[in-house]
Order: structure tokens, then C-alpha cells, then sequence
């Protein structure tokens, strides 16, 4: 543990004393509901910078993300290796995923707007 201003262990023991005693509460969870499971980093990056999903055709789903966000929602899509997904392009604040066929976009694209209604 680094204290800033305080130059060695036995200073800060000099300062608090002996008989100080020192509790350690780790945070488990940041939401309101403690006994909820943490959510995937990868679903949770998704879910938080995907403003709108937008087919081209019938194999590319055009993402839009804010600005700078692109190419870490599409890093996150590739990890999760969604069935039918077979890559993705990302720009500053664009993103195009090619899919297998029409049946794998719109899973893809019913799945990545229901992250937001979880």
C-alpha cells in the first residue's frame, strides 16, 4: 500500500499506532443489486457504446457507435464469436459485420438489441 506522504511502513505504523485496525471490504459489484452476477466485459462494452444496428443487405449489419468506440465494440463481437458473425470492419464510429447469410444477421441483430433491454 503506497500513502501518499508518507515514506515508509513505519512511519504510517507511527502515525496510526498498534492498536489501529485496518478492514479490507472488497467491492463485488458496482450495481445496485449485490447478488447479481458481474456482467461480461465484452456484452457490457457492446452494450454500452452500440447506439443503432442497420442492415445493408443481406449479408452486412452496419453498427454505429460513438465517437472513438468502433473498433473496441467490434474487437468485443469478434471475441464473443457470434454464430454466423464471420468479421468485422471498424472506423472511428462505424462498424461493418458480414454474415453468413440473412438468418445469421437477423440473430445477430435481434441479439445485439436485446443487450440493451437485459
Amino acid at each position: 500500500i503506497q500513502v501518499p506522504g508518507i515514506g515508509s511502513a513505519a512511519e504510517l505504523k507511527d502515525i496510526i499506532g498498534t492498536t489501529a485496525q485496518l478492514t479490507f471490504n472488497p467491492v463485488v459489484s458496482r450495481g445496485s443489486d449485490p447478488d447479481a452476477a458481474p456482467e461480461d466485459p465484452l456484452r457490457a462494452r457492446i452494450r454500452e457504446n452500440l447506439l443503432e444496428v442497420r442492415r445493408a443487405g443481406s449479408n452486412l449489419l452496419v453498427l454505429l457507435t460513438p465517437p472513438g468506440e468502433a473498433s473496441g465494440v467490434a474487437l468485443a463481437i469478434d471475441r464473443l464469436a457470434f454464430p454466423g458473425a464471420v468479421g468485422t470492419v471498424a472506423g472511428d464510429d462505424t462498424i461493418f459485420v458480414a454474415v453468413a447469410d440473412a438468418g445469421a444477421g437477423r440473430r445477430l441483430r435481434s441479439w445485439l438489441e436485446g443487450l440493451n433491454e437485459a
